[in-house]
């Protein structure tokens, strides 16, 4: 696994910074985490149903503070890390980046799931906690990043778009999904990538404002 950002410091940006998971992670980080994300009022926000964050995630969810430990979202391996999103303004946890299918060898990874409390979804914390994540990896060297969406989740495929990644093609019934019921249905994936030497591209707008980037959304 990459030395970075798995076993350094956070990654502090304007609105957000982004904590390495640990099993050593102090608690009250993930009880934030559980409360922002299970679709009980959080910060002065109205509830909300928790499938419109969960319904495209590879992790079953919500969360609870006891099943939170044993999620696939924050399970220990070789090969995957998870980051929390954090806000810099309440010290609250309101998202998390989860990392996967990392190899040295080729310099790529996956970036599996950016899971964020609705209120910040397709905001510039959003935005903040993809590019922290991105630009750590880049600088240690890593020449691509993928990103794999479900077909129907057209919110996340705009973003991506919208933050610099390339549309690849199409994983045709790439994902399984069971129904409440226990039935069991496949569905597409749409591959997104970006490359090291986009990122130099992309960099360069950072630096000239990120909000330019969500300018029609804010």
């Amino acid at each position: 696994m990459f030395e970075d950002p798995v076993t350094a410091g956070c990654m502090i940006g304007s609105l957000i910074h982004l904590l390495p998971y640990t099993p050593s992670t102090p608690s009250s980080y993930l009880t934030s985490f559980v409360a922002s994300t299970d679709g009980s009022p959080f910060e002065g926000e109205c509830a909300y149903d928790p499938a419109s964050m969960w319904c495209f995630s590879r992790t079953p969810g919500p969360l609870s503070s006891t099943s939170l430990p044993l999620s696939p979202l924050f399970a220990p391996s070789p090969t995957s890390s998870s980051l929390l999103i954090v806000s810099n303004v309440t010290t609250a946890t309101i998202g998390v980046v989860k990392l996967s299918h990392d190899s040295p060898a080729d310099l790529s990874v996956t970036l599996e799931e950016v899971i964020v409390q609705p209120t910040f979804q397709d905001t510039l914390h959003e935005v903040e906690a993809v590019y922290l994540t991105l630009d750590r990896l880049f600088a240690l060297g890593y020449r691509r990043v993928e990103a794999r969406v479900d077909g129907g989740d057209v919110a996340n495929k705009s973003f991506f778009e919208k933050i610099g990644f390339h549309w690849d093609g199409t994983a045709a019934k790439a994902t399984l999904y069971e129904l409440e019921g226990g039935d069991v249905v496949s569905s597409n994936a749409e591959i997104y990538s970006v490359l090291n030497s986009d990122w130099k591209v992309s960099l360069l707008s950072v630096r000239e404002g990120i909000e330019g980037w969500f300018s029609d959304d804010i």
